[in-house]
């Protein structure tokens, strides 16, 4: 996200796209994890807080030269639903 590779709204573009691919990969997670050791379970519990976080704060901040409503629209649709996702494999 910090890397100017390309102007922000091809690069918001981009990072829609992955995200809106992450639901499914962690519904995934869910289905193929089985009986993890206790530590992995603990450690991932202790960082779900700061990743939700990092979607929350950090990715919208990154883009907020993005002024194209329709594209920031898509963006807030689809980094809502990652927020969703990791809430949900939290629970899990």
């Amino acid at each position: 996200m910090s890397r100017s590779f390309a102007p922000p709204e091809e690069r918001l573009q981009s990072l829609i796209a992955r995200e809106r691919l992450m639901k499914n990969m962690l519904s995934r997670g869910r289905r193929n994890l089985r009986n993890p050791p206790r530590i992995y379970t603990e450690v991932a519990l202790q960082q779900l807080p700061g990743i939700v976080g990092f979607f929350k704060k950090d990715v919208p901040a990154a883009f907020n030269k993005v002024t194209d409503r329709k594209l920031l629209d898509e963006f807030h649709a689809s980094n809502e639903a990652v927020i969703g996702a990791l809430g949900e494999y939290q629970t899990f």
